[in-house]
């Protein structure tokens, strides 16, 4: 639509232009010319811009919509919490399944606040499906608890086994990065 309005608009000037001897006639047609070959640029730009972030933020959403990330205690480092969210991002749009770590401190009954935080996912938030991995850092302490889809991975202890290590040596990058990974791989095998 733009090209079908500026072509036509553009031929003409140049045409008129061309004709023209007169400098003051030929002068005020240019800034004329600019004038509404500006307000087409401007129109156009402002209709792209309002499309482009429509698109993203409806984009973003979808994009987000199975990722649960808190970190009360700040234990990762540099890129590596948007690392970790990509990888939860992924892996949770391709099962359907909120990939959610919540990591915090010094919790009085961490089974009685985990399972808080999963009704909050379920019922606040509609997740059908939810692997939930709560670190108590002060503690020393993880649990993890499912719901729908996430259940899976109850029935196979692979993910504990090979979170429980890393936690106990500070290697939570590591260790997060394996829960949903570990995760993944057992809803995976779920659906084939």
């Amino acid at each position: 639509m733009f090209c079908k309005r500026i072509l036509p608009l553009l031929l003409i000037c140049i045409l008129m232009l061309s004709l023209c001897s007169c400098g003051i006639l030929k002068s005020r047609l240019q800034n004329a010319v600019n004038n509404g070959v500006n307000d087409l640029i401007k129109e156009a730009e402002k209709n792209i811009g309002d499309l482009l972030v429509t698109t993203d933020a409806d984009s973003e959403d979808k994009e987000q919509e199975y990722v649960y990330f808190v970190d009360d205690v700040k234990v990762l480092e540099g890129s590596e919490e948007s690392t970790l969210e990509t990888l939860m991002r992924t892996s949770g749009s391709i099962h359907e399944c909120c990939m959610a770590i919540h990591v915090t401190t010094a919790t009085s009954d961490i089974s009685s606040e985990a399972d808080t935080v999963l009704s909050s996912l379920v019922n606040d938030r509609g997740y059908e499906g939810v692997a939930l991995l709560y670190v108590d850092i002060g503690n020393r302490e993880f649990r993890i608890v499912t719901h729908g889809t996430g259940d899976q991975i109850l029935d196979d202890s692979t993910v504990e086994d090979a979170v429980r290590p890393l936690l106990a040596d500070g290697e939570y990058f590591n260790a997060f990065c394996t829960f949903v990974e570990q995760t993944a791989s057992i809803l995976g095998m779920g659906k084939g």
